[in-house]
């Protein structure tokens, strides 16, 4: 349970808010891009808030898995990589359904949008952790450093799986490669961020996951929608 003092209620609302402008930075600016057809934005803010949802629900399922499985590193690396693409797709498999979900474009910014709304509850869990932990200055520390790599973990991972989904829509198969394809990166970003939190190897290790992952962005930026959507 985390205690916030009355004095110090401002400042970590304040801190929190540093993620928060992020992510809404991110959905908007998704949103905007769509050179096709603007999604409405009841929709948008559907699946943000699902992200949300589905990060409870990632907690729930990962605190049930950990009493199963214990052994820190591969839990970190591999189960949770599996269960928070589970629970953020779920999501995004059931609202494929809907008719405004017509191709790759619609999935990019309904996935991205589902990948912001989970981060930014993850780093607000982040947030409070290390305020309980070392203070307003870890917690400001933190919240800068994953602000700063937001936009190539959550948002990415789902949007390439909700990208195959409109994919999918439009008869061209691949979205259980896509799902296959956001746990493999998801996996490779927390392997490579456990490796550099314990060796100066595992620094070059998460460098290297860095630049891959933003060429896949850039790949997904620069993708052909097939057709109109």
């Amino acid at each position: 349970m985390f205690i916030v003092g009355e004095g110090n209620m401002e400042v970590v609302l304040g801190v929190i808010a540093i993620p928060a402008i992020i992510s809404a930075i991110i959905v908007v600016y998704i949103w905007y891009v769509d050179k096709y057809e603007r999604e409405p934005l009841k929709y948008v803010a559907l699946m943000f808030s699902w992200g949300i949802l589905s990060a409870m629900l990632a907690l729930f399922l990962e605190e049930l898995s950990f009493g199963i499985m214990s052994y820190e590193f591969l839990y970190i690396a591999l189960i949770g990589p599996i269960i928070e693409e589970f629970s953020k797709g779920l999501g995004l498999f059931v609202f494929s359904k809907n008719d405004e979900y017509e191709g790759p474009m619609d999935g990019l910014v309904y996935g991205i949008s589902v990948g912001a709304g989970f981060a930014l509850f993850e780093n607000i869990l982040y947030i409070l952790a290390f305020y309980y932990e070392g203070g307003i200055g870890s917690a400001l520390v933190i919240a800068i450093v994953r602000a700063v790599f937001e936009p190539i973990g959550h948002p990415l991972f789902t949007g390439w799986f909700a990208y195959d989904l409109g994919r999918d829509k439009l008869g061209m198969k691949g979205k259980f490669s896509g799902f296959l394809t956001a746990i493999a990166l998801h996996i490779l970003w927390n392997t490579t961020a456990l490796f550099a939190a314990s060796n100066g190897f595992g620094s070059v290790l998460f460098i290297i996951c860095l630049l891959y992952t933003s060429d896949a962005a850039d790949e997904l930026d620069g993708v052909d929608l097939g057709g109109r959507r």
